[in-house]
């Protein structure tokens, strides 16, 4: 069976969490949130991540040490300490060294769940052997989820990575230039966001062994899209865990990650206007062919 750690990602608001939590459901494995996110406190991440989508080349050898140690699941309690802001927060921590600590003693399995860290798939395979799953939402899905919650995108988080800007995404260089002088509005910034990441998802993790899956799919049919699922990261599939998943697709569920996966396929067309979606495909017209028909939209 494969030790492999698997890494979920994509974009942002793309389903992630979801898609990770469901996968953890085997028993093997065991569930990491987002070591690349800026703003985790949390003591199982050991990285110092600055900015948003942090990349690195696979030439260089990177935070390689420190990625391991959370792949390792020991838990980094000075940071936690330090972060910690309120009662809440140590009720958090307790409940965080406790399942770091019975996946150490496990040696479980790691799924990681970290659409942010989509730019550095190409460093994690050579550093980490990671199996890779990279969950493509449709643009105005994306857009639209973004905009339900007026998330802007600081773009000279991009733009202040030479590296990244100069090797991987000069075709785009010129319109983060702008994002950063002059903002846009969330459609226009999240449209631009969408064409980044998925044209790099393209031209530099496509080739790999990665699986690459639609959101909406596994949204449409979840039970057979995780078995597929299951499969290919050789977990082991049972009627426990196909129950679990109509259990978590269904939305009648108060567990924090269920939803009515059917109606969240696509929910743009009831969150956007239709001059709002026309914009939008408009707009990713050089990407969105590469993922999606016209009859998706």
């Amino acid at each position: 069976m494969s030790i492999n750690p698997i890494l979920i990602t994509g974009a942002d608001h793309c389903g992630t969490t979801w898609i990770g939590k469901i996968l953890s459901l085997a028993h093997e494995l065991g569930y990491i949130h987002e070591p690349f996110n800026p703003k985790l406190k949390w003591g199982t991440n050991w990285l110092d991540t600055k900015c948003w989508y942090r990349y690195y080349s696979p030439s260089e050898v990177g935070p390689a040490s420190e990625y391991q140690r959370t792949l390792s699941w020991e838990y980094n309690f000075k940071k936690a300490v330090e972060k910690l802001e309120s009662p809440k927060d140590v009720l958090h921590m307790s409940k965080d060294m406790l399942y770091t600590y019975k996946n150490n003693v496990c040696q479980s399995r790691a799924v990681v769940k970290d659409p942010i860290a989509v730019l550095s798939v190409p460093w994690l395979i050579k550093n980490f052997d990671m199996n890779v799953v990279v969950i493509v939402r449709h643009p105005a899905g994306f857009v639209s989820s973004r905009v339900s919650k007026n998330l802007f995108f600081p773009f000279d988080d991009l733009l202040s990575q030479r590296k990244l800007v100069n090797e991987k995404l000069i075709d785009f260089k010129e319109e983060i230039k702008k994002q950063v002088e002059k903002p846009s509005s969330v459609i226009g910034q999240s449209s631009l966001l969408w064409r980044i990441i998925y044209s790099f998802v393209n031209k530099y993790i496509s080739e790999s062994d990665s699986i690459i899956v639609r959101y909406e799919d596994i949204c449409i049919n979840p039970v057979v899209e995780f078995k597929a699922l299951y499969q290919r990261l050789n977990l082991k599939w049972s009627d426990k865990i196909s129950k679990y998943v109509q259990k978590y697709s269904s939305g009648n569920n108060a567990a924090r990650i269920s939803k009515d996966s059917r109606k969240h396929a696509f929910i743009f067309r009831k969150r956007l206007t239709s001059d709002q979606i026309e914009r939008i495909k408009r707009e990713t017209v050089d990407i969105w062919p590469l993922f999606y028909t016209s009859e998706d939209w």
